[in-house]
C-alpha cells in the first residue's frame, strides 16, 4: 500500500500501512511523540495521534516514517484507504 494524503498543514504524506487503528506514514517534516496530525481522507479531515517518529535516509534525501494511531477515522474514509 502506498498512497500520498495532503496533511492540514499543504505538506504531503505517504501512507505506508494501515493495521487496525494505527498508520504507518513517511513526511517530509518530523513530528513529535504526542503530536495531532491532520490529512484530508476523502476531502474530509481525519486525525492522528503520533506514537513514534524516525527519521530515515533514503536515497540524496531525508524522510520521516511515523506511526500514529486514527483517532476519529470515518469507515467511509478506512475503506478508501484500504481501496
Amino acid at each position: 500500500m502506498s498512497q500520498v494524503l495532503e496533511l492540514s498543514s499543504g505538506q504531503r504524506a505517504r501512507l505506508i500501512a494501515i493495521e487496525g487503528e494505527f498508520a504507518t506514514l513517511e513526511t517530509a517534516s518530523p513530528a513529535p511523540p504526542g503530536a495531532i496530525l491532520e490529512l484530508l481522507v476523502l476531502r474530509t479531515p481525519a486525525r492522528l495521534k503520533v506514537r513514534r517518529c524516525q527519521r530515515r535516509t533514503e536515497g540524496d534525501g531525508v524522510v520521516y516514517r511515523i506511526e500514529a494511531r486514527w483517532l476519529n477515522l470515518s469507515r467511509q474514509q478506512r475503506e478508501s484507504l484500504a481501496g
